[in-house]
């Protein structure tokens, strides 16, 4: 099916016999270079990415900033923006961050003291006493759960925002009390490590075919990411 210009127009032809029609300045094969040509440059581009307790802005081409904005109560490493470059080179990001919520029990400078527990909140924390415990208000303002007229080794030490004080002079056949006068009772998650509670770790992980990213810590979020080629059997 020939297409025929309007009637007026000028036709001329070249020396090969090429036909040339006025208003027709691109060939077939310049579109589909000029095609080409954009399908590369989106190629040339880092994914895209989300995060379900932030923002992703900037831009995603290579050498571009992308910058990661929080939501209140959540941040990357205790900072609420992180900002990854697309690799020139390789057209990928340097790095997987993600939001994860802020612990205010751990920015707690007392703790709930030795007779409370912490509960960890998004943006905020409070403290739960124990049965027969009393408050008491910092100089920083914190509120602290103590026992009364306490004498005995629990009296001022503190377990940390995860953990409650146990006094092994009077709980001598629940606990292993070895050369110490008191332990601490920890939440799910912590642990005993003499002197405090101290959040678990699930250790380290390596992979000959991919990079694990994130936290190894009790609840924290830890990712394999495959390299290109590879996948995770059994997983998507």
């Amino acid at each position: 099916l020939a297409v025929l210009p309007a009637r007026g127009t000028d036709i001329t032809a070249d020396a090969s016999g090429l036909v040339e029609v006025p208003g027709t300045t691109e060939s077939p094969a310049a579109d589909a270079d000029a095609r080409d040509s954009e399908a590369s440059a989106k190629r040339r581009r880092c994914e895209p990415k989300t995060d379900k307790h932030g923002v992703w802005t900037g831009s995603t081409d290579p050498g571009g900033e992308y910058v990661l904005t929080c939501d209140p109560g959540y941040a990357v490493s205790k900072h609420r923006t992180v900002t990854l470059t697309c690799s020139e080179e390789e057209v990928q990001w340097n790095a997987n961050p993600w939001c994860e919520n802020v612990d205010d029990c751990a920015e707690r400078m007392y703790g709930c003291g030795p007779a409370g527990l912490c509960v960890d909140h998004v943006g905020h924390s409070e403290c739960i006493c124990e049965r027969g415990a009393e408050v008491r208000q910092m100089s920083n303002g914190e509120q602290v759960c103590y026992f009364k007229n306490e004498t005995k080794h629990c009296g001022g030490r503190n377990c940390g925002a995860h953990g409650i004080c146990v006094d092994l002079t009077q709980y001598q056949q629940s606990f292993d009390t070895g050369d110490n006068s008191f332990r601490c009772s920890c939440e799910r998650g912590f642990m005993d490590d003499g002197s405090t509670c101290k959040q678990a770790d699930c250790g380290e992980r390596f992979d000959e075919m991919g990079t694990w990213s994130g936290s190894s810590a009790y609840l924290g979020e830890y990712t394999l990411e495959c390299e290109e080629g590879a996948f995770v059997l059994g997983g998507t």
